[in-house]
């Protein structure tokens, strides 16, 4: 389902943004680097990190509910009314979520 998808985004989004914290703190460990701009940086890597990890659960949804209207055998004209109202359905969510959490880091 794209509730399952989506979440293995987040997931993927979380987990990425943490090894990057990690990394990117040892990093600046060796540099003069203030405070408000590694804070700065790990918000920049937090956002490219959702970004990317929606749209890739975007896509793996999009190739799956393929096979799911194929199972199915429905007359081809409904088959691709259904498979492009799913897609378009779920691109409108991870946009709209995209542009929500763009939205709040912006202010």
């Amino acid at each position: 389902s794209f509730w399952h998808y989506f979440a293995a985004g987040k997931r993927v989004a979380k987990r990425q943004s943490m090894w990057d914290a990690m990394f990117m703190g040892m990093r600046s460990m060796s540099r003069d680097e203030s405070w408000i701009e590694y804070a700065i940086k790990m918000l920049l890597q937090v956002l490219i990190n959702f970004s990317m990890g929606l749209i890739g659960a975007f896509f793996v949804f999009v190739f799956g509910l393929w096979s799911i209207v194929k199972s199915y055998q429905a007359n081809p004209l409904s088959a691709a009314i259904f498979f492009i109202g799913a897609t378009c359905a779920a691109f409108a969510f991870v946009s709209s979520y995209l542009f929500a959490i763009f939205g709040t880091a912006a202010g």
